[in-house]
């Protein structure tokens, strides 16, 4: 896949490049784990998305993963019961109540990401008006998930669901570095409720059918490469050109603040038991690596020494 740099204008990819190298740990998705006494466990930085060509893991990656103890994940998404499975099936857990006033929707989300929004509700099985009878908080789950994955889903599984299933064969104890509830349970709390809209806002902002083609490509060469601060930069960047500078920009830092720095301490915290022992993959999301609040220099602070490893196609810095 080839960077196009017509795809991240007004920016210029030299620039987001540049930017995004210069974050700690900007380049790299494949990670070694030291414990203190030796103990070596793995760390990926995946891509949320079933396109075929993501799903092609280097082969260092998939032996990491057969080898591993505990495969752990952002989330284990296995039903634990019938009940559970229903609830979620069904859309119980992400809809209003019954007469709940939606109004809110008319004035907290962008009106032109409100037309995209309910094309690809429409598009998905939902129905267009579903913006007004799905919880924000429902909403934002839904714009969390890569709209390019609707068309193969339950064909190709997700990268992460894909590593999830390797490492169930080869027999590892599957860890979910937060629970199944977690994200709702976090945005339906009443002081969070401005947090699922600014979800919506900044995802619902790639829905936008006016993107050059090659934005996708983009996307995924940069991922390939392991340049996830450049990422990073392009959706900062993105933010800014869409909603405003200042505006864009103080999206992003509250967004990044609970998806990302938040989260990061709690994966942690979670992985840490396992991680003393060794043996343990962690697959995460490829943004939750770089920066100063990001994963690998968390389990640097927290006594590991971790190292690069890097894989064919990416970039040495």
């Amino acid at each position: 896949m080839a960077l196009h740099d017509a795809a991240v204008a007004p920016a210029s990819l030299d620039a987001l490049i540049s930017d995004g190298a210069a974050l700690p740990n900007g380049v790299g998705n494949f990670w070694k784990i030291t414990s203190a006494d030796g103990k070596v466990s793995h760390l990926w930085g995946t891509n949320h998305s079933n396109d075929p060509k993501l799903l092609d893991l280097p082969q260092s990656v998939r032996d990491a993963i057969a080898a591993a103890r505990v495969v752990a994940l952002e989330t284990d998404f296995v039903f634990r019961s019938r009940t559970k499975m229903e609830q979620v099936q069904s859309g119980l857990d992400i809809l209003r109540e019954p007469g709940e006033e939606a109004s809110e929707v008319y004035t907290e989300i962008d009106l032109r990401i409100l037309a995209w929004l309910k094309a690809r509700l429409d598009g998905i099985g939902w129905g267009a008006d579903a913006v007004e009878w799905i919880t924000p908080t429902g909403l934002a789950e839904i714009m969390l998930n890569d709209p390019c994955s609707d068309f193969a889903t339950g064909t190709y599984p997700t990268q992460d669901s894909l590593i999830q299933t390797l490492g169930a064969i080869a027999g590892a104890k599957i860890l979910g570095l937060e629970t199944q509830d977690a994200f709702l349970e976090h945005l339906n709390k009443t002081e969070n409720r401005g947090l699922a809209f600014d979800l919506i806002n900044l995802y619902g902002a790639t829905l936008n059918p006016a993107a050059p083609d090659t934005a996708r490509a983009t996307s995924y060469a940069l991922y390939l490469q392991g340049r996830n601060g450049a990422a990073m930069m392009w959706e900062r960047n993105a933010a800014q050109a869409f909603f405003g500078h200042n505006a864009g920009a103080s999206l992003i830092d509250r967004v990044d603040a609970y998806l990302l720095v938040e989260r990061n301490r709690q994966f942690l915290e979670a992985a840490l038991p396992e991680l003393k022992h060794g043996g343990v993959f962690i697959a995460i999301g490829s943004w939750h690596l770089p920066a100063k609040t990001g994963m690998v220099e968390g389990l640097r602070a927290a006594g590991f020494t971790v190292d690069r490893i890097p894989t064919p196609n990416e970039v040495a810095q």
